[in-house]
C-alpha cells in the first residue's frame, strides 16, 4: 500500500470501510486459506533467513566434535580401544553404500564395542556422488581416496578385515586396488579382505522381478485403495518407504489391508453414498472381488518368509551369516508350495474360513463379497451392472492355480538369487556361519554333543576361517582349537547358567540336564527354539533362543569370553566383520529423513537461493550425523539430548536467551552446550 493510499483511506470514510471489509474476509470465509498460506510461506522464509547463522553451524560442530572426542563412548575410539575379551583393538568393516554418498558424504566404520553392541561411525568421503556416477573416477584414484579417508579417521587399517559394497565400490578393479595399497598378498587377498554386497537387495529381486502376472494385478487393485487411506488409522510401516525394498513395502501394504480391509469398507461405503460416481461397479468388483482378497492372503503368506529373510539381513545386531543358514528353509517353504495347491498350506486363508468364506457372496471381516474375473480377458463393457459371460468370472480353480504359479515362479527367482549371491561372495564369508551360536547349541540335542563340536572344528568350513584369520597379526595363533573352545564355551554357559542371563524367552534358571529340537509354530518362522529341563523340575520348557545376546555376552561377560579364550573370541570377532549388512545405511537415511521433517520445504521454494541450500545442507548433514551417532550407539537421554539441540538450532528466541550480547558469548555458550553433552554422556562425575 502507497502513502497515496493511506492518505486516500484517512480522508475517505466509504473507502476505509470498504477496505476493513477486504481484511475481515481475507482473515476469515473464503480467503482464510490464502491468508494461512502467505502466513506459512512467509514464517518459512524468516526461518530460511535465520537458521544458518554461524554460530549454530558452530553450535552443532561443537557438539559433533564432542560426540567423537576420544573420551567418548560413542564413536570411533571404541574401534581402537582394546576389548577385555580379545586385549586387542576391535576388528571392523567399512560400509560404503552409494545412498550414504550421495546423500551424507560419509563411508560407515562398524565393528563391536566393549559391551558387545554392533556400532557404526561416519566417516567423511573426499569422493562425491558425481565423482562416481558421472565422471566414472579412476578406480586407482578411487582406492587412494578410499585408504586416504580412513587414514584421516585415525583407525588402525590392520584392524580393517571386510568391505560391504554397492554400486561402483563393488567392481573388482577397485578391490584389487584397495588390497594392493594395502599391500595384501594377491594369492589370497580375497580371503584377507574380502569385499561382499548386500544380501537383503539380492532376496528383494526375488520379488521384484516377479511383478508381473498374480502379484501385479495385486497390487493393482490394492492401490485404489490408497484415496481411502487418509480415514483408517494405519500402522507406520503400512506407507511406502523410498529406503525400504520393494519386497517389505508391498507386504506391508498387503498386510495392512487384510487386517484393516473392513475399516476400508465403511470408508468406501460412506464415500460412495456421500460422493456419487466416485466408484463404479468396476471397483467395486477390483476391491471387494472374493478372488481379490483370496489372493491377497495367499500373497500374504507366500511373502512372508522372504520378507522375514530381508530384515533378518538387515539387522544389524545378527551375524551377517544368519540368512544363508535360512535360506534354505525358504527354498523349502516355497517348492512345496509351487508343487500342488493345499489350502493347509496357506494359513491366513484358511483362518478366514477358506473358499467357504471366501466367495461370491460370502464375507470377509464382515465385508460382504462380490464376483471377480480374469482381468486380462475383461471387455470394457464390464462396467456395466448387466448380465456377465460366464467365461470371464474367476473361479476358485483359477485362483488356485495362479497362485501356484506364482509360487512356482518365486521358488525358481528365490534359489537363482541365493545362488548367485553366495557364488560371487567369497568363500570366506560364507565360511563365517561355523561360528553361529544358535546351531552349536542345537548340538546339545544330539547323543554326543562333544564329537559334534570336533566335528564342526574339524570341518572344511573352519579350516579356510582359521587359514584366513591366522593371516592377520593379531590372529597369527588362532587355530581349528580355537573354533572348539569357542564352541564348548556357549554350551557350557548355556548348560550352567553362568553368563546365560538373557540367552532365552522366557528366562531360565538352574542347570540344565537334557537339551531337546523344538519345531518353529509357524512354518516359515526362523527363531531357534529348544525345549530344556533342569534339575530343579522335571517337565520341559519350551525357549526361544536370543542371538544377540549370546555374541554380546562373547564382549562383556568374562565367566563367557574367558571359556572361549582369547582367541576364540578373536575368531568370532574377525567372523563377524568379515561380511556385513547395509542395515546401519538405511538407519542413518531414515535419520536424514526425521530431521528434514523438522524444517519448511526450502527446497522447492521460490525464494530460497542457491546458497542457503547449500548451507542449510551441510547444516542437515551435520543434525543427522549428530543425531544418528547419539540414537545408534546412546540410550533414550542421548536422544533427548538431539532434540534439544534441533529446537535450539530452529528456535530464534531461545538462541538468542542463550547468546546474550557480547562477541565472547559465542565461545562460551559452545562450551556450555559440550559440557551438557559430555554429562549426558556421563562423561564427566
Amino acid at each position: 500500500m502507497t502513502k497515496d493510499d493511506e492518505s486516500a483511506l484517512n480522508n475517505d470514510d466509504a473507502a476505509l470501510s470498504q477496505f476493513r471489509q477486504y481484511v475481515v474476509s481475507h482473515l476469515s470465509g473464503s480467503n482464510g486459506d490464502d491468508h494461512a498460506k502467505a502466513l506459512e510461506n512467509y514464517t518459512a522464509k524468516q526461518l530460511l533467513k535465520r537458521r544458518n547463522t554461524g554460530f549454530v553451524q558452530g553450535l552443532f560442530r561443537a557438539a559433533l566434535l564432542e560426540i567423537e572426542s576420544p573420551r567418548s563412548m560413542s564413536t570411533r575410539d571404541n574401534i581402537r580401544r582394546v576389548l577385555p575379551s580379545t586385549g586387542e583393538s576391535a576388528l571392523f568393516t567399512v560400509l560404503c553404500d552409494v545412498q550414504l554418498i550421495r546423500s551424507m558424504g560419509c563411508v560407515l566404520l562398524v565393528a563391536r564395542d566393549k559391551n558387545g553392541q554392533p556400532i557404526a561411525v561416519p566417516v567423511e568421503s573426499s569422493v562425491s556422488y558425481s565423482d562416481i556416477k558421472f565422471k566414472k573416477a579412476d578406480s586407482d584414484e578411487l582406492a587412494k581416496q578410499f585408504i586416504e579417508d580412513l587414514r584421516q579417521a585415525s583407525v588402525p587399517l590392520n584392524s580393517l578385515v571386510g568391505v560391504v559394497t554397492e554400486g561402483y565400490y563393488s567392481a573388482d578393479a577397485f578391490a584389487n586396488s584397495v588390497r594392493k595399497l594395502l599391500k595384501l598378498s594377491p594369492s589370497d587377498s580375497d580371503q584377507l579382505l574380502p569385499f561382499s554386497s548386500d544380501a537383503a537387495a539380492a532376496l528383494n529381486d526375488t520379488v521384484e522381478n516377479n511383478r508381473c502376472g498374480l502379484a501385479y494385478r495385486c497390487e493393482d487393485r490394492a492401490h485404489k485403495f490408497e484415496c481411502l487411506h487418509w480415514h483408517v488409522d494405519l500402522p507406520d510401516t503400512a506407507s511406502p518407504d523410498c529406503n525400504r525394498h520393494y519386497a517389505l513395502n508391498i507386504y506391508y501394504e498387503f498386510e495392512a489391508l487384510a487386517t484393516h480391509y473392513d475399516k476400508f469398507y465403511e470408508v468406501y461405503h460412506w464415500r460412495s453414498q456421500k460422493y456419487e460416481g466416485e466408484f463404479n461397479n468396476r471397483d467395486k468388483r477390483d476391491m471387494f472381488g472374493s478372488d481379490f482378497v483370496a489372493d491377497l492372503l495367499c500373497l500374504i503368506d507366500l511373502l512372508g518368509p522372504i520378507k522375514s529373510l530381508i530384515e533378518i539381513a538387515q539387522n544389524d545386531q545378527l551375524p551377517h551369516w544368519k540368512f544363508r543358514l535360512l535360506s534354505g528353509s525358504v527354498a523349502s517353504y516355497l517348492a512345496k508350495r509351487a508343487a500342488e495347491f493345499r489350502i493347509e498350506l496357506y494359513p491366513s486363508l484358511l483362518k478366514a474360513g477358506g473358499f467357504d468364506s471366501i466367495r461370491p457372496g460370502g464375507s470377509y471381516l464382515g465385508v460382504p463379497l462380490v464376483q471377480g474375473w480374469n482381468v486380462g480377458e475383461t471387455p470394457f463393457t464390464f462396467d456395466s451392472e448387466g448380465p456377465v459371460d460366464q467365461k470371464l468370472l474367476r473361479s476358485q480353480a483359477d485362483i488356485e492355480r495362479d497362485v501356484t504359479e506364482f509360487a512356482a515362479a518365486l521358488h525358481r527367482s528365490f534359489v537363482q538369487q541365493v545362488e548367485s549371491y553366495s557364488a560371487s561372495a567369497p568363500s570366506i564369508v560364507n565360511d563365517a556361519a561355523v561360528m553361529d551360536a544358535g546351531q552349536i547349541l542345537c548340538l546339545l540335542a544330539s547323543s554326543d554333543a562333544s564329537a559334534e563340536v570336533e566335528a564342526l572344528a574339524r570341518s572344511a568350513a573352519a579350516e579356510r576361517l582359521v587359514l584366513a584369520a591366522a593371516q592377520h597379526r593379531q590372529m597369527s595363533l588362532v587355530s581349528t582349537a580355537s573354533v572348539a573352545s569357542y564352541a564348548t564355551a556357549i554350551q557350557r554357559a548355556f548348560i550352567s547358567g553362568d553368563g546365560r542371563e538373557g540367552w532365552t524367552t522366557p528366562c531360565i534358571t538352574g542347570r540344565i540336564v537334557k537339551v531337546e529340537l523344538e519345531p518353529a509354530e509357524r512354518e516359515g518362522e526362523f527363531a531357534t527354539c529348544l525345549r530344556v529341563t533342569t534339575e530343579s523340575s522335571d517337565e520341559a520348557v519350551s525357549v526361544r533362543l536370543n542371538e544377540d545376546f549370546i555374541y554380546k555376552s562373547l564382549y562383556f561377560d568374562p565367566r563367557v569370553f574367558g571359556l572361549a579364550g582369547r582367541d576364540g573370541c578373536l575368531l568370532l570377532d574377525f567372523a563377524l566383520h568379515v561380511g556385513g549388512t547395509h542395515g546401519f545405511a538405511f538407519k542413518i537415511s531414515s535419520m536424514r529423513r526425521s530431521q528434514e521433517k523438522r524444517e519448511p520445504d526450502y527446497r522447492h521454494c521460490f525464494y530460497a537461493p542457491e546458497q542457503e541450500k547449500k548451507e542449510d545442507e551441510a547444516a542437515l548433514k551435520l543434525r543427522t550425523k549428530l543425531g544418528f551417532m547419539l540414537l545408534s550407539n546412546a540410550d533414550n537421554g542421548h536422544a533427548r539430548l538431539l532434540d534439544e539441540v534441533t529446537d535450539l538450532f530452529f528456535d530464534e528466541e531461545r538462541r538468542e536467551e542463550v547468546k546474550k550480547g557480547s562477541k565472547v558469548d559465542e565461545t562460551e555458550n559452545i562450551s556450555k552446550i559440550q559440557e551438557k553433552v559430555r554429562r549426558r554422556l556421563n562423561l564427566v562425575s
